[in-house]
């Protein structure tokens, strides 16, 4: 079998130049790249097969074999790795994939003798390891970059199946990197496991770097690659490894984000710098590494002001690209509770002068993100009467100048007067995308009594549009989202009569296409008053009422899904 098993390794390693940009078969013809394609997934499925059954056999020095090819067998274990390492470097994900395993488990310091690992080869076998896997990081890299067409799309998704496998393969190559990573060969006389440096590296790739494709891929990679710093110290015991988690996890994300500023232009690029998101306890690429950890002491607040002032330098070359931009500025937003408002000022400011700027580009739900995330950025804005160093930043931001009767008046006045101005509007779409409008921007306050403010403010000239529209689909549809982000801002404690309000307004609505979220408007605001027998009593007597215009009862299985959901 061990023969059997040198025989096939040794042919695989001979079709090693099929890998090579043009190849000549043995009768003498030229393959085209999709016959040479075809013979690279055999080779690299063949040899992956290979290399999980068979790896004693292909690797370790203590096989039995004449003296006399012993120094030939040490030679062909290094030609396989370059073999498969061909594997992983072709410009194929059919290609690439099927090797992903072997260098996931190659550096496991545990593996028996039928798995394959560096732990099998000799000194000279395991010195030339790292050689490889330099290289091997190299090609990965290379995987993961999108093609050019894509990128002259300037689009972030696509359904066409090339992107499809190329999204799908960097997703392995990631966590093929962290494995590799988090038990990298150290330098003679250090243990293993150097991931610092080797995130380190991906970072300082990113310096001065102008390929979008590159940055893309680098920035997706770190994306995941922070999740080592997580790792470490969670488990760590000690205090100076904890200390050491802190600066290499620093250092990353200042890396990015000094780069950043520089990086050119791109919804491809945006995405990335979201992807490597500072907010703890999210579910995404970057959630690990959590700001309170990461930054100690001061260091959160400075990452983050550095963060805000490259997004505000650049957020108004956005205009063509105003759909992707609200991918970061969420991001930050949710970053938002580790410094001040004051600290936020500079890129506020540069939401407002962008809010108020009209975008014939964007669409409706990224305005609305926009118009949230400008919000959630002035959560802590000072209440009425306080005027400050941060007040006169707004004002300078705003171009506006006079008295001001609150700070909050002024965000309110400065982005939503345009929305309140047409929300009165004839025009049922223009209402309606008003009302959409004026619903995200309560949904982005945080301080209850701001948004009970501006709740009031609003109620009575949303609802007067929304009956003027009533006979519309699309405003049904946004009034009951508007209710939606209403709803948290209302006081538990007492009955508000808008909540009555909307729930009538619901049951108006009930059975005119937007069901599925009436009865989720109903459910919230009854949850809200449970303990509450006078306002469940007047709930009672809602849903008792006969629609006048339709002469038809509340159905008995909407009041009861409502009230018991």
């Amino acid at each position: 079998m061990g023969a059997a098993v040198l025989h096939v390794g040794r042919r695989l390693v001979d079709a090693m130049p099929v890998f090579h940009s043009v190849f000549q078969s043995p009768t003498g013809a030229i393959l085209t790249r999709e016959q040479q394609t075809i013979a690279c997934r055999s080779i690299s499925q063949i040899a992956c097969s290979l290399a999980m059954s068979h790896a004693f056999v292909l690797f370790s020095t203590d096989i039995e074999v004449p003296s006399s090819v012993s120094e030939q067998h040490q030679l062909f274990s290094v030609n396989f790795l370059e073999l498969l390492l061909a594997c992983s470097s072709y410009d194929d994900a059919d290609v690439v994939q099927p090797t992903l395993e072997i260098w996931f488990f190659f550096l496991e310091d545990n593996s028996s003798q039928n798995e394959i690992s560096w732990q099998l080869l000799d000194a000279a076998g395991q010195e030339h390891v790292v050689s490889v896997l330099s290289r091997l990081v190299n090609a990965l890299i290379e995987r993961c970059k999108y093609p050019l067409w894509f990128i002259e799309r300037h689009q972030i998704i696509s359904d066409d199946p090339e992107i499809e496998s190329i999204g799908s393969l960097r997703r392995e190559i990631a966590d093929t990197m962290l494995s590799l990573f988090s038990k990298w060969p150290g330098a003679p006389g250090k243990p293993s496991g150097d991931y610092i440096s080797c995130v380190e590296g991906i970072s300082q790739m990113l310096s001065d770097c102008k390929d979008i494709a590159l940055i893309d891929a680098l920035l997706f990679l770190l994306s995941y690659l922070v999740e080592l710093f997580d790792a470490v110290s969670s488990d760590s015991e000690s205090e100076d490894d904890l200390t050491s988690f802190q600066a290499g996890g620093m250092n990353v994300l200042l890396g990015v984000l000094n780069s950043a500023s520089d990086f050119p232009l791109h919804p491809l690029v945006i995405n990335g710098i979201a992807r490597c998101r500072l907010s703890p306890g999210t579910n995404s690429s970057f959630s690990g590494a959590s700001v309170s950890v990461v930054f100690p002491g001061g260091g959160a607040i400075t990452a983050l002001q550095q963060l805000f002032y490259n997004v505000s330098r650049t957020i108004f070359v956005f205009v063509c690209l105003a759909n992707k931009i609200v991918y970061i500025v969420q991001t930050i937003a949710q970053s938002s509770k580790y410094t001040t408002v004051a600290e936020r000022a500079p890129l506020l400011q540069a939401l407002l002068r962008f809010c108020n700027n009209q975008h014939k580009q964007i669409t409706q739900e990224s305005e609305g993100d926009l118009v949230e995330v400008t919000f959630r950025i002035a959560c802590g804005v000072p209440d009425a009467g306080t005027y400050n160093r941060f007040t006169a930043l707004m004002i300078n931001a705003m171009f506006l100048t006079g008295c001001l009767e609150t700070d909050f008046v002024v965000l309110c006045s400065s982005v939503l007067s345009p929305f309140t101005d047409r929300v009165r509007s004839d025009a049922p779409n223009e209402a309606s995308n008003c009302v959409y409008l004026l619903g995200r921007a309560l949904g982005g306050i945080c301080d209850q009594h701001h948004g009970l403010m501006l709740v009031n403010q609003l109620w009575t000239l949303v609802t007067s549009s929304l009956f003027q529209h009533n006979a519309n689909d699309a405003c049904r549809h946004t009034g009951v989202q508007f209710f939606l982000n209403v709803i948290p801002h209302l006081l538990k404690e007492d009955d508000h009569p808008i909540e009555t309000q909307i729930l009538e307004t619901c049951l108006r609505w009930y059975g005119e296409g937007v069901d599925p979220d009436i009865l989720t408007c109903c459910s919230r605001i009854i949850s809200r008053h449970r303990t509450s027998t006078t306002f469940l009593a007047s709930v009672n007597k809602v849903f008792e009422v006969r629609d006048m215009e339709t002469k038809r009862c509340i159905p008995p299985v909407l009041i009861v899904f409502v009230v018991f959901l």
